[in-house]
């Protein structure tokens, strides 16, 4: 069953908007002429300042201090230690204003890209809402997954998305990262939308985004912009590499395509999170990890798996790769839906049905997703009383179920230790997080339940 796109439009304070010229100077000069009067500051206060710069005045520069927009710089003294402050990142806006006015044409074929490029781009560590509120009204995005006091991830209005290049994206999202930070998705096309976007020309697209992103390359590569493949994530047979552009303004903006099933833009800040961690890689300390995670509801006494993230398949016959990438993004390896969809080779929604995922391309996703990690897929498929003693065992170590029932799959997160049924949960968004069931209806829906167990 396809269910809308569960949408809820936010309201109340976003919070303090952070404001910043933008066209920050990305890379590093190992030495800098100042071409204007700039203010020097104290490295102990960040804030205090000792006084002014001169044009023509040269300085060393030491360190990048993105998150303060700040370089450490040292100034030479004739006889005595260098002369050690903090001064502001130089906008690339007063110094190559030519280059500025060149990015104009491909400014107003991609109009998010300027965005982007006058963007505070320490917005995309902060608040996910001031993000929002940088980009577009606040009226114009609906909590798609969290709540709307902690919302994960804002969509934009369909009204409201501007094109690329000449295509209009059929959905642009701001998500948060399950490491830290925040990502901007812009879904230029995806196999899920096909029905949607029947005369959308795949290879004309890809080469008209790649010309674009080019040009805007060529204009900054003095200042540092460059270009590069990535293979992909720590799971090596989920498909999920691309193109990354390194742009001004510490932007990262990263192209992905797979023929036949999605083109995305994928934004992030260059600027690497210092309380990032990866996954756990030993299954040992992955198990740790997951018994963490159970605890009890004090309003209905059930046992159940909290921090499970939340993907919202809207209305795409996704219920299997996004159950998936649920549990995987909870094991701490950020996976994409659309690249979960290619490995399982899950069908489009076309005139005469739905789109959705063959039981045996989901099982052989699911093996394969397991090559080098630190889990392998069990079948715990059972009937009666074995079946509640399975959930159970599976619930108390923190493993959440993929739980396959006519015609949908989703996932068994806990049980109620008085014999009340299962607290399960639909890959729909909000309000579909926690959801309660009889062991009753359990026994009739269920058709098999799969772990991904360290």
């Amino acid at each position: 069953m396809l269910l809308r796109t569960f949408l809820l439009l936010f309201s109340g304070s976003l919070g303090l908007s952070l404001q910043g010229s933008g066209f920050y100077l990305t890379e590093k000069p190992d030495r800098w002429r100042f071409s204007e009067p700039t203010p020097a500051y104290e490295t102990a206060s960040k804030t205090e300042e000792m006084g002014t710069f001169q044009p023509g005045i040269e300085v060393q520069v030491k360190e990048v201090l993105p998150e303060d927009k700040a370089w450490r710089v040292h100034f030479a003294r004739a006889g005595q230690e260098p002369l050690e402050s903090f001064v502001d990142i130089p906008s690339l806006k007063k110094i190559d204003s030519r280059a500025v006015a060149d990015s104009a044409e491909i400014f107003a074929e991609f109009p998010l890209l300027e965005k982007l490029m006058e963007l505070d781009y320490r917005l995309l560590h902060g608040d996910i809402r001031d993000l929002a509120k940088a980009l577009a009204e606040r009226d114009k995005w609906g909590v798609t997954a969290g709540s709307r006091d902690d919302p994960t991830e804002l969509t934009l209005r369909t009204s409201e998305i501007t094109p690329v290049f000449g295509h209009e994206p059929v959905q642009l999202q701001l998500q948060k990262s399950i490491r830290g930070g925040n990502r901007i998705v812009v879904d230029v096309w995806n196999k899920g939308f096909t029905y949607q976007r029947p005369d959308f020309r795949e290879n004309s697209a890809r080469s008209q985004i790649r010309r674009g992103l080019n040009s805007f390359l060529e204009i900054w590569q003095n200042h540092g912009a460059s270009h590069q493949r990535v293979r992909g994530g720590e799971l090596t047979m989920i498909r999920d590499g691309g193109e990354v552009y390194s742009l001004p303004n510490f932007i990262n903006l990263t192209f992905r395509h797979e023929s036949g099933e999605y083109m995305i833009l994928e934004i992030t800040s260059a600027v690497p999170r210092r309380d990032a961690q990866g996954p756990p890689s030993d299954p040992a300390e992955l198990r740790a990890f997951l018994e963490k995670q159970v605890t009890t509801s004090e309003e209905t006494g059930h046992r159940y798996i909290e921090n499970i993230p939340m993907i919202n398949q809207g209305s795409r016959g996704y219920c299997v790769v996004a159950t998936m990438g649920r549990v995987l993004n909870f094991y701490g390896f950020e996976v994409e839906i659309n690249s979960l969809a290619n490995l399982a080779g899950t069908l489009p929604e076309t005139a005469f049905g739905q789109g959705g995922t063959f039981l045996n391309d989901a099982l052989r996703a699911m093996r394969q997703s397991s090559h080098n990690s630190p889990f392998r897929l069990t079948d715990i498929s059972a009937q009666s009383r074995r079946a509640e003693r399975n959930v159970r065992e599976a619930i108390e170590a923190g493993t959440p179920i993929l739980w396959l029932i006519p015609g949908h799959m989703n996932l068994i997160i806990g049980y109620h230790p008085e014999g009340e049924g299962i607290v399960y949960s639909d890959s729909w968004g909000p309000g579909h997080e926690f959801k309660t069931m009889s062991w009753d209806k359990f026994h009739h829906y269920n058709q098999g339940m799969y772990l991904l167990r360290p």
